[in-house]
C-alpha cells in the first residue's frame, strides 16, 4: 500500500504537478524547494502543527497530513518516554527505493518533504536551504 502511495505521488510529479499556498512568503519557499531540488523533489507540504492546517503543498495528498504530524507526534512521544532528548529541528527517514522523508521544524510549522535521494542534493538542502527558509520563518 505504501509503495503505490509513493508510486503515485512520482507519476503525478510527472504531470502536472500542483501547488498551493496560503500567503506569497510559502509560495517562494516552495519555489525554492522546486527550483533547488528540481525533480528529486516527489512532494512538499506545510503544515502548522497545532492544528494541522495545511499552509502550502507541492504535489500531495491529502492523506499526507496526517500521515507526517502522527510520525513526528509518534517521535515526539516514543523519545520523552524513552528519556531521551527531544527532536529538535529536524529529521530524515530512509525508506525503499532511496525514497527519502525529511522533516524540519521550526517554531509551530512543519515542512515534509518527499525527496528520491538519487537524484535531490539533499546535503544542499540541509545545509543552505532550509537554514535560509528558517531564517525567514522565524523573522515573520
Amino acid at each position: 500500500m505504501i509503495t503505490s502511495f509513493f508510486k503515485n505521488l512520482v507519476y503525478q510529479s510527472r504531470k502536472d504537478p500542483s501547488a498551493f499556498f496560503k500567503d506569497a512568503q510559502l509560495g517562494m519557499i516552495l519555489d525554492k524547494l522546486k527550483s533547488e531540488m528540481q525533480e528529486g523533489l516527489i512532494s512538499c507540504l506545510i503544515i502548522k502543527r497545532s492544528n494541522k492546517e495545511l499552509l502550502a503543498s507541492y504535489n500531495s495528498q491529502e492523506n499526507m497530513i496526517p500521515l507526517f504530524h502522527n510520525i513526528t507526534s509518534f517521535l515526539e512521544h516514543a523519545l520523552i518516554a524513552a528519556s531521551f532528548p527531544r527532536l529538535s529541528n529536524s529529521y530524515k527517514i530512509y525508506l525503499k527505493n532511496n525514497i527519502v522523508l525529511i522533516n524540519f521544524l521550526i517554531k509551530d510549522i512543519q515542512i515534509s518533504l518527499v525527496a528520491n535521494g538519487d537524484i535531490a542534493n539533499l546535503g544542499l538542502i540541509e545545509q543552505i536551504t532550509l537554514p535560509e527558509i528558517r531564517e525567514v520563518l522565524l523573522e515573520s
